[in-house]
């Protein structure tokens, strides 16, 4: 009887081929989501929590934004999140709007 030799050693990627595949394919446009997408949400959420016109120092002032965008405490809430009369399109509405469709906004 002759002796059989054992198949040759496959590579890494060819035994794993089917799982990686996919995510090779992917790799590219979660990294496109990441940076356009999610880091920009990330420092929007970080700049919240300070007072800033986008040109001078920035100044850190926490919740109190939230707080007046709420209506909590002593602060009244601001004009620009009141209803306006006659119309629907008011500041909740824009906040909902874009909670649900994200950047895009109907709002004035």
């Amino acid at each position: 009887m002759a002796a059989t030799t054992p198949p040759p050693a496959r590579s890494w990627y060819k035994r794993n081929e089917i799982a990686l595949t996919p995510w090779l394919f992917l790799l590219p446009a979660m990294l496109f989501f990441a940076v356009y997408v999610i880091i920009p949400i990330g420092q929007s959420v970080a700049i919240s929590f300070y007072q800033w016109d986008g040109l001078g120092e920035k100044t850190f002032v926490g919740t109190a934004n939230y707080e007046r965008l709420l209506g909590i405490g002593d602060q009244k809430m601001d004009r620009k999140f009141e209803i306006r009369s006659g119309t629907t399109s008011n500041g909740w509405c824009c906040i909902c709007w874009r909670c649900l469709r994200g950047c895009s906004s109907p709002c004035s």
